[in-house]
C-alpha cells in the first residue's frame, strides 16, 4: 500500500510544509511518552498467557452489481481476520491484527479464485496504548479509528480504515474528544500526506433511557493538491487537473448528532452528520441521515439499519470513505438498507442492499445498485 522509506535523498525533496508536520508530530509523541510510567517487565501477576485475548472472524459474502451503463458483475467473496490483544500492565496495552486484502485501505475484501499468498495478508493493526486514567488514552501506530462515527456511518471513514499514527482520547463528565495526527502516504518523490485532526463532543441523558451526542470534528489534510491520488491513484470521484493530480486541498469541518432511545424491546438510534470541505470552490458538501433498530449481539436477535447518503465530489477524501455505495466513489448519493440475525454465538447472517447512483457533478452519471448476502463467523 505504501512504498518502503529508502533514500536519504527523498528527505531532501520533501516540502518545508510536511518537514514541519513530520517534526511536530515525532515532538508530541516523544513528549507523551516521557509522561508515561515506564514498563517492569517483572511485574507480578497472572501468567503472561492469561493476559492474552484473541479475536477473529470470517465472513462469506455472495455480492451481485448492476451498473447502468456498464456490466453486471457477480462474484463471492470473503473476508478474514485474526489478532491479539495483550495487557503489558502499567495501564499499557499491545494488539496486533491481520487481515485479507488487495491493499485496498477501505476493504479486506477478496474474491474467490485469487490467489492465497503472503501478498494477500495484511497488518490491518499494530498498536500501542497507554491509559493515564480513565479519561485519557494514548495510542501510537495503526490502529481502530478513534473518532466518534455518528449512528456508525461510514460517510468519512469506511469501517476497515484503520488510521496510522498518533492518538489521544478523552472523557470528563458528558464531553468527550480526540485529537491525533496520521500518516496517510509516503509517495515516489519523497513527499507525505498527513492528516491532522480534532474531535469534541457531548452526551446527555434526557426523558430516561433516551440520549443525545453530538459534536464538531476539524480534519485538516496536507499535500493533497496537485498531487497524485492516494494509496494507487484511483480518485474515486474527486476533482482532478489535467495531469491527473488532485485539484483541490482538503480542511474539513464535520458535525454531527446521535439520538438513542428504546421502543419496547428495541434499542433504536437515529443519527445525522454534515461534512463540508473549505478549500473547494463548489461540489464541497456531504451529509448522511439514518436509523439504527435492534443489535444483533445475542442468539435469536436481530437488527436492521436504513440510510441515506448524498456525497458531492469534493466534499470528503473518496479513497477512506464507504467503499460500498456508489462503488466507494465521492460525486454520489443512494440508500443503504442492511439487516441481519443473530444465529448461535459465533454465527450470524445478513443482508445489505444498496440504491446509488454517482458521477452527475462530472457529466457521467451511472446508477449502480448493489446486493450482499454474508454468512459471518466470529469469536
Amino acid at each position: 500500500m505504501k512504498p518502503s522509506r529508502h533514500a536519504a535523498s527523498n528527505q531532501t525533496r520533501r516540502s518545508s510544509a510536511t518537514r514541519f508536520s513530520s517534526h511536530r508530530l515525532r515532538l508530541l509523541a516523544c513528549s507523551l511518552s516521557l509522561a508515561a510510567p515506564a514498563v517492569s517487565a517483572d511485574t507480578p501477576g497472572s501468567p503472561w498467557w492469561e493476559q492474552v485475548s484473541v479475536e477473529g472472524d470470517l465472513r462469506l459474502r455472495y455480492e451481485s452489481i448492476r451498473k447502468d451503463p456498464g456490466e453486471d458483475i457477480e462474484r463471492e467473496r470473503y473476508r478474514g481476520r485474526f489478532g491479539f490483544n495483550a495487557n503489558l500492565g502499567d495501564s499499557l496495552e499491545f494488539g496486533v491484527r491481520f487481515a485479507t486484502g488487495d491493499g485496498d485501505p477501505a476493504s479486506n475484501n477478496l474474491n474467490f479464485g485469487e490467489s492465497i499468498s503472503f501478498d494477500n495478508i495484511r497488518v490491518d493493526r499494530a498498536y500501542v496504548g497507554w491509559s493515564a486514567s480513565d479519561r485519557f488514552q494514548l495510542t501510537v501506530g495503526k490502529m481502530k479509528n478513534p473518532f466518534f462515527r455518528s449512528g456508525d456511518t461510514p460517510l468519512m471513514w469506511d469501517s476497515d480504515v484503520n488510521p496510522e499514527g498518533l492518538a489521544a482520547k478523552f472523557e470528563s463528565g458528558v464531553f468527550f474528544g480526540s485529537i491525533g495526527g496520521f500518516q496517510l502516504d509516503y509517495r515516489d518523490d519523497g513527499v507525505e500526506s498527513w492528516l491532522y485532526a480534532a474531535q469534541a463532543g457531548a452526551g446527555f441523558d434526557i426523558a430516561g433511557a433516551s440520549t443525545v451526542t453530538a459534536g464538531i470534528g476539524w480534519f485538516d489534510y496536507t499535500d493533497i493538491a496537485g498531487r497524485a491520488p492516494l494509496y494507487g491513484g484511483n480518485a474515486r470521484g474527486n476533482s482532478l487537473d489535467a495531469g491527473g493530480n488532485y485539484l483541490n486541498d482538503y480542511d474539513i469541518l464535520e458535525l454531527f448528532a446521535e439520538y438513542e432511545t428504546k421502543v419496547g424491546r428495541w434499542a433504536v438510534v437515529a443519527f445525522v452528520e454534515w461534512t463540508h470541505n473549505t478549500r473547494a470552490a463548489a461540489a464541497d458538501t456531504a451529509y448522511s441521515v439514518g436509523v439504527n433498530v435492534g443489535n444483533a449481539a445475542e442468539p435469536g436477535t436481530a437488527e436492521w439499519s436504513w440510510e441515506w447518503r448524498d456525497t458531492e465530489a469534493d466534499a470528503l477524501i473518496g479513497v477512506l470513505t464507504d467503499s460500498d455505495l456508489a462503488d466507494g466513489r465521492t460525486d454520489s448519493r443512494g440508500h443503504a438498507l442492511k439487516g441481519a440475525y443473530r444465529l448461535t454465538n459465533y454465527m450470524s447472517i445478513g443482508a445489505t442492499l444498496i440504491f446509488s447512483e454517482y458521477g452527475g457533478f462530472n457529466a457521467s452519471p451511472t446508477d449502480f445498485d448493489r446486493v450482499m448476502l454474508d454468512v459471518e463467523f466470529d469469536f
